[in-house]
């Protein structure tokens, strides 16, 4: 296809839809074979993509007629044609039947009815400019937006009023909320990453900027393992400008490859929970919003390699337990030392002397755990 742009995944209905900007379509693939369903077209250069699960809806935000095709997900069929009255970059759903969209040359937030397919509200962002990532966490209410003046501003996304803006690096054009952590990442081509933290629905402050790769502008998180993707290339010189590129972005260069060992991957920046551990307790302040126990609880149970390791330690318990028992004394009635009933009231359990009385020999044996080296040795006392 033609200037891949977004990739929307519905699971439920077995298949992706994938924006094509400069082909103008969508195009359905079906999840398991991987093979093209079908090609709708759309507006005109479309760019992000997202399946809303609540309305079952595709929402394709077309960047050059400022529209919104909303296709049904299941039949892959175009519902709707939605006006936006702007140029629209990324969004986000709350999974409740909002969806928002950032305008970027109006320098607002959309608010979408998802059911009904149309516009509820436009916020400004203001001191926020040109926005293009926009994450949510859904628990709070509260949108982000990364913007190309440097800030990233903080929204209710119930009422739309700003309730904070924080410094970000420069060239940003992605942004990623892990609402385990409540820490929020924005990507920023100039070789960045801006970390900022959820105090609480009404704080927020930035941690750290992480050294990344120039060019590394988009972002997503996976919240199982608190990994971000970071994807960006090796650039060349930037073409000439023309009427239809007035500001050409700089060109890629091929069969630039780097190991997982490479001092800089092209592919993925890695931050793992240990890293964040270090960053929320270097910067907590007065009452900690995450404590040192909660991070390891975390990485405890969602590491694979943690849980492996944790899964050793158990098996090694058990099997200490297990050998403990061989030092315990072991007894025994010595079955060729019966050789008689015996007279008097002296005997042993029925089971053993067949209801009658018996006298026999008693052996009790005493595993010594001696070394290590030598194992273990036994001593045999009889009465």
């Amino acid at each position: 296809t033609e200037g891949v742009h977004g990739i929307a995944v519905a699971n439920e209905f077995g298949r992706c839809f994938i924006s094509n900007g400069r082909a103008s379509t969508v195009s359905i693939v079906d999840l398991k074979t991987l093979k093209l369903i079908d090609t709708v077209a759309v507006g005109k250069n479309p760019d992000a993509i997202l399946y809303d699960p609540f309305s079952k809806r595709v929402f394709v935000f077309n960047g050059r007629s400022n529209d919104a095709t909303i296709l049904d997900a299941k039949k892959g069929t175009v519902l709707s044609t939605l006006p936006l009255g702007g140029k629209p970059e990324f969004s986000a759903t709350n999974g409740k039947g909002r969806v928002f969209v950032n305008i970027e040359d109006k320098s607002e937030i959309v608010a979408i009815d998802a059911k009904e397919m149309k516009i509820l509200s436009r916020w400004p962002i203001k001191p926020g400019e040109e926005p293009s990532g926009l994450a949510i966490d859904v628990k709070n209410n509260r949108l982000f937006s990364v913007c190309s003046n440097k800030l990233m501003v903080i929204l209710d996304a119930d009422k739309g009023t700003v309730i904070a803006s924080l410094p970000i690096g420069d060239r940003t054009d992605g942004c990623a909320f892990d609402w385990q952590m409540g820490l929020m990442f924005s990507a920023n081509g100039e070789g960045t990453m801006t970390v900022v933290r959820e105090d609480s629905p009404s704080k927020f402050s930035v941690l750290e900027t992480v050294k990344t790769q120039i060019g590394g502008r988009t972002i997503t998180v996976d919240p199982a393992t608190h990994t971000l993707y970071i994807p960006t290339a090796e650039f060349g010189p930037a073409p000439a400008p023309t009427a239809e590129r007035p500001r050409p972005r700089p060109t890629i260069l091929p069969n630039i490859l780097y190991s997982e060992n490479s001092e800089i991957e092209s592919v993925k920046i890695v931050v793992r929970i240990f890293f964040l551990v270090a960053v929320v307790i270097s910067y907590a302040s007065g009452q900690a919003v995450f404590t040192l126990d909660r991070c390891l609880t975390l990485a405890r149970t969602q590491n694979p390699r943690m849980r492996n390791a944790e899964n050793a330690i158990r098996t090694a318990e058990l099997s200490h337990a297990e050998l403990s028992t061989t030092k315990l004394p072991q007894i025994k009635l010595g079955a060729s030392s019966i050789y008689a009933p015996s007279s008097g009231n002296f005997g042993y359990d029925p089971a053993l002397s067949n209801g009658g009385q018996v006298t026999g020999q008693v052996i009790v044996q005493q595993s010594l755990y001696d070394g290590g080296i030598r194992g273990l040795k036994s001593d045999q006392l009889s009465l």
